[in-house]
């Protein structure tokens, strides 16, 4: 999983997480899900407030929203999340244009590593990415240049992983969850692949080969360009290893 903090923003693949015009506006997310609470305890269908918008599409529609916006798409009749939050009065068209308006806010986010990253006008306001690779719980904490300290947990589910190759020749490996999709392979994976040279079984640590977006490339490994049958690959997560065997092709075509 690649997360990515941008002027106070956190998405995690192409689903937003937290999205903040600055680190202390309230996420449009969170307006809805606030409203959804509201609504739903006052009516006596929930008795405590969903924790996020994913507690309220798992509870609501079966899980079957990743984001307010593929709701808003499938469910509403407005073009936009901006449309429905003002349609639906949930943020009004003068708090709207004024949110819209506001600079980003310079600061520092720290990192569930505890490396710092600053967001200001010096570095472009540059993306932050973050590689996560195995399930868990992960706190980046932001400290905007006015003071103001935001905290964001975010919870990595366990789930069923499979590795699976992204072309016909297998020449390239990346890891799947059925929870949040593609997840980034890093070093905690500790990625191996065995296979056979002239009747003779060979080890490599795959590390090397794993590009910047977590995947698995088989011609920078030491197996290089070739083509090699029964390849067996591993990688740990979450205490257990899963194992992919095929045929690798780094022939050039």
């Amino acid at each position: 999983m690649l997360y990515q903090i941008k002027d106070g923003t956190v998405s995690a693949g192409g689903q937003t997480i937290l999205s903040h015009i600055d680190f202390y506006i309230k996420e449009k997310e969170k307006i809805a899900v606030d409203e959804a609470s509201y609504q739903h305890i006052k009516n006596g269908y929930i008795t405590e407030p969903y924790k996020n918008f994913q507690d309220f599409s798992n509870k609501c529609w079966n899980g079957k929203y990743k984001n307010l916006e593929e709701l808003v798409k499938n469910e509403t009749p407005f073009n936009s999340v901006d449309e429905f939050l003002i349609a639906e009065e949930l943020v009004n068209r003068k708090e709207y244009d004024q949110l819209m308006e506001r600079e980003p806010v310079t600061g520092t986010i720290t990192c569930p590593d505890g490396s710092k990253k600053e967001i200001s006008e010096e570095n472009s306001w540059n993306p932050i990415w973050y590689h996560i690779s195995q399930p868990g719980t992960y706190t980046f904490t932001a400290v905007a240049s006015n003071g103001v300290v935001s905290k964001i947990d975010i919870e990595l589910e366990a789930g069923e992983y499979t590795l699976e190759s992204s072309n016909e020749y297998n020449a390239d490996i990346y890891l799947k969850s059925d929870k949040f999709g593609k997840v980034n392979i890093t070093s905690e994976n500790k990625p191996k692949a065995k296979y056979t040279v002239d009747s003779v079984e060979q080890e490599v640590d795959l590390t090397e080969a794993i590009n910047e977006d977590g995947t698995i490339e088989f011609w920078n490994s030491k197996l290089g360009v070739g083509y090699y049958e029964n390849v067996e690959v591993t990688v740990e997560i979450d205490g257990k290893q899963i194992k992919w065997v095929g045929t690798v092709d780094t022939l050039p075509k």
